[in-house]
């Protein structure tokens, strides 16, 4: 193995979705694997230092999955991003628009520093500060 190489995500509106994660995280559009038109379309966003998120878009629609409330449910919990300044990278997605669940506090003994919010479907989204 050489590594993660994608994590995918079903969406309901992929060009929302698209515009979310280039125009406001300022990830890269990738290739398109199906689509950009057809009953299902499946494009990579490439993120800033390697990895891929898969995106993918049913034209008969996707069940919905109930929110998560908490990290005691199964299954995908949430997807993080590093970056080297998080109070700057809040600052310019709040500038976007995006509204935080959670803002990052003060370092812990860890030296770790957090925020989350959610992409346009809801799914949690993390800043991750070493």
């Amino acid at each position: 193995m050489t590594g993660i190489h994608h994590v995918a995500l079903t969406v309901s509106d992929l060009d929302r979705s698209l515009a979310f994660y280039t125009e406001t995280m300022g990830f890269r559009p990738g290739r398109w694997l199906r689509g950009p038109a057809g009953p299902t379309r499946i494009v990579f966003v490439e993120v800033p230092g390697g990895g891929r998120v898969e995106l993918f878009h049913h034209a008969e629609g996707a069940q919905g999955a109930p929110p998560r409330t908490d990290n005691r449910t199964l299954g995908w919990n949430h997807l993080a991003f590093g970056v080297a300044d998080i109070d700057a990278e809040v600052a310019r997605l709040k500038g976007l628009g995006v509204a935080f669940r959670s803002e990052p506090g003060p370092r812990t003994g860890s030296g770790i520093r957090v925020a989350f919010f959610p992409d346009p479907d809801g799914n949690t989204l993390e800043l991750f500060e070493e």
